[in-house]
């Protein structure tokens, strides 16, 4: 079997080194990806510009280990990957080393074997899939449901957060993307991917929680999140806090990841507008690291208990959140975070408003 993994991680290598690669088969087409980025490995490297990510691999055998070993249980995890993107045995792996490297930040790079052991521990992690009701607040119930992610998104599971009033009207607060190993939480990002909604219950609560905004500077980074960001993060947090997770670790800049965004960008904007189409791909970077970042500092900001350190060696930000009630209480985030019930006495979803 090495010799296998080790073929297609040389041809990953080769094509990612190229700026594009192509998986899949014959028989039922190829997808093509604009990823870049090289490898060295003692004297043999494919390194022709050194802007790009380069992964530092120590050991090559220990190297082909690892990958066995997170293959081994990635097939099984992502399974269902395999099957929607038509893949056989071996593009299906290719695909899952080409996105185990998307996710990676630059010192993961340079600490290939740590990062991989971690992702590793992620999907080993099989968290209970489906819904269940949170807690209450105000008239509204607050459900929760955790879903599997592909493999080529940031973290291996969905946090989703949504309100719903006894009439089963509902309104779906941005997920969060994220996994869990050796008892630490890490977030990789916390997004609206429901777009604008209309439903008067939407419009309601999109106005009842801009009240978090409350004595917030506007001038400090920390008001540059959207306030619905804020409540997603809270919730979450909670349910961390009441299932004995305290330990957070948030990567922020993804290198491969955001030249594979810009290059696409490009593509699909063809002989269009370049410039119109940079300027939006840097705001969606700006969204995606900077306001990730600062949403961080705002739970940290409302809940004081709490230590946040960013760490710039790792390109990080850590969090270690507290049991302990902040003193101040003056804002509506307080009543959200308080609303949430502890772990043990959380409901399946059925029947809730029968009981």
């Amino acid at each position: 079997m090495s010799q296998d993994i080790e073929e297609i991680i040389n041809k990953v290598f080769e094509e990612c080194g190229k700026g594009r690669i192509r998986i899949g088969d014959p028989d039922y087409g190829f997808w093509t990806f604009y990823t870049k980025f090289f490898y060295k490995c003692g004297n043999q490297n494919n390194i022709t510009n050194s802007y790009y990510p380069i992964v530092d691999i120590p050991n090559k055998k220990k190297f082909i280990k690892e990958i066995e070993e997170y293959l081994f249980h990635a097939e099984r995890f992502y399974y269902k990957d395999k099957e929607f993107f038509c893949l056989s045995n071996n593009s299906f792996k290719e695909k899952l080393i080409h996105d185990l490297f998307l996710n990676a930040t630059t010192y993961d790079f340079s600490n290939i074997i740590e990062f991989i052991k971690t992702r590793k521990r992620l999907i080993q992690e099989e968290l209970t899939m489906g819904g269940f009701i949170l807690g209450k607040f105000d008239n509204y119930i607050i459900q929760g449901r955790i879903n599997k992610n592909p493999s080529n998104l940031e973290g291996p599971y969905n946090f989703h957060i949504i309100m719903v009033d006894e009439f089963d009207n509902q309104f779906v607060l941005p997920s969060i993307t994220f996994g869990i190993a050796d008892e630490t939480a890490y977030i990789y990002a916390v997004q609206n991917k429901k777009g604008k909604q209309s439903n008067q219950i939407a419009k309601k609560l999109d106005r009842l929680f801009r009240k978090v905004n409350k004595d917030i500077d506007s001038e400090d980074v920390i008001a540059n999140v959207s306030p619905n960001a804020v409540v997603s993060l809270t919730i979450f947090n909670s349910f961390l806090i009441n299932s004995n997770i305290t330990k957070i670790i948030a990567p922020d800049y993804m290198p491969v990841r955001y030249q594979a965004n810009k290059i696409a960008r490009y593509k699909k904007a063809k002989n269009e507008n370049y410039r119109e189409a940079l300027e939006q791909h840097n705001h969606d970077q700006y969204n995606i690291t900077n306001k990730f970042m600062y949403l961080l500092m705002r739970y940290a900001h409302h809940f004081d208990n709490t230590e946040i350190y960013y760490d710039e060696n790792r390109n990080i930000m850590q969090m270690q959140l507290s049991n302990k009630q902040s003193e101040n209480t003056d804002n509506l985030i307080y009543t959200i975070d308080k609303s949430i019930l502890p772990k043990a006495t959380l409901k399946s979803m059925d029947n809730y408003f029968s009981h």
